[in-house]
């Protein structure tokens, strides 16, 4: 459990560095903006990390260990950088411009109650290279839009979800 212990320890140091930079360039500091929410995040992940060398210390390292990997790889599986993401987004690329798809629904009810796409969502070529390289470089607008069209709840064309476990 000791080098248990250390591990979370540091896992917590790099994950709450206030200068740590994100995938999407800025640093954690400027994703937060001020130190009450730099610290409220920190709080979290403290929480968190007790929890997970809490069940360490209840039902063995190997277990923590594999049930962390599991949640990850399956509770996760709608974000950005999960395996499954590329799928999702040739997916959704697809069924925008298909309003018949079964993704719309009946009669495509779905699709007929968005608002117009947004211009960075009529350009599919620089939509999709976006979505599967830095999806934070949406402007607000597409980025409401594309989470309204339920890219999260996008199925493959036999119907099966796609989210790596079903």
């Amino acid at each position: 459990m000791d080098d248990v212990d250390l591990l979370a320890h540091r896992i917590f140091r790099w994950s709450t560095n206030p200068e740590r930079k994100l995938p999407t360039g800025m640093t954690l500091s400027e994703l937060a903006r001020s130190k009450e929410d730099l610290e409220e995040y920190e709080d979290h992940a403290d929480r968190r990390l007790g929890r997970f060398t809490g069940q360490m210390e209840e039902k063995g390292v190997r277990f923590g260990l594999l049930y962390t990997a599991c949640h990850g790889a399956l509770a996760c599986s709608r974000w950005w950088a999960h395996p499954t993401w590329p799928d999702r987004v040739e997916r959704f690329i697809t069924v925008l411009d298909s309003p018949t798809d079964p993704h719309w629904g009946p009669d495509g009810d779905r699709r007929k109650q968005l608002e117009a796409e947004p211009a960075a969502v009529r350009e599919r070529g620089t939509l999709r290279a976006v979505l599967l390289r830095s999806p934070w470089k949406l402007g607000r607008d597409a980025a409401e839009w594309i989470t309204d069209a339920g890219i999260g709840y996008m199925a493959s064309t036999e119907g099966a979800p796609l989210h790596g476990n079903g």
